[in-house]
């Protein structure tokens, strides 16, 4: 019901609908609806109300889901705070929540929007050593990111790389590759 009511902008409904819950002394929040308010106040720019939120959730002592920890980060990354970014990155691994591909591409989506070019290739290949495969939206972000900021042989070399991983380019990554060879 929350999210629906989100989707369809019923902001007041849905601060009414989550304090009457959050009254009943039956009924308590947990990480799902945490994590659906999170992502919905993410998606409407509340980034207030997304980390109030966040602090709440941990104050009743719920642990954030990867998916909330890449919310949140993607959030501070939009407002280029990048590193608290990183801290909630350090965060998530000291209460052993283990990033996931999406957690990965927020990362160096955000890393390379910030001009960090080697920190977002150094990511991607402590990523891999972190056991997470890669799919072809983080792959063509980084291989953006590296065409972008001309560092062709590298990007070249994640292309490459794509087939020995299982990782089929799509044409945004032929698209992404050609613009990075016209462009150098």
């Amino acid at each position: 019901v929350i999210l629906m009511l989100m989707q369809e902008g019923h902001h007041e409904k849905v601060h009414e609908l989550y304090n009457e819950m959050c009254s009943e002394d039956h009924c308590f929040p947990d990480t799902v609806t945490y994590s659906a308010l999170i992502s919905a106040f993410a998606k409407l720019n509340r980034d207030d109300s997304a980390f109030r939120l966040f602090h709440e959730m941990k104050e009743n002592r719920l642990q954030p889901t990867s998916k909330i920890y890449t919310t949140l980060m993607g959030i501070y990354f939009k407002l280029g705070r990048v590193e608290e970014a990183l801290r909630l990155v350090q965060e998530m691994r000291m209460q052993q929540c283990t990033p996931t591909v999406f957690t990965y591409t927020e990362l160096i989506r955000g890393l390379g929007k910030s001009g960090r070019i080697e920190d977002a290739y150094s990511t991607y290949k402590n990523m891999l050593k972190d056991g997470c495969k890669p799919d072809v939206i983080l792959m063509n972000n980084l291989i953006n990111i590296l065409g972008r900021s001309g560092h062709l042989k590298d990007a070249i070399k994640l292309f490459d790389e794509m087939n020995l991983l299982n990782c089929t380019p799509n044409v945004v990554t032929y698209n992404t590759i050609i613009k990075s060879l016209f462009d150098s």
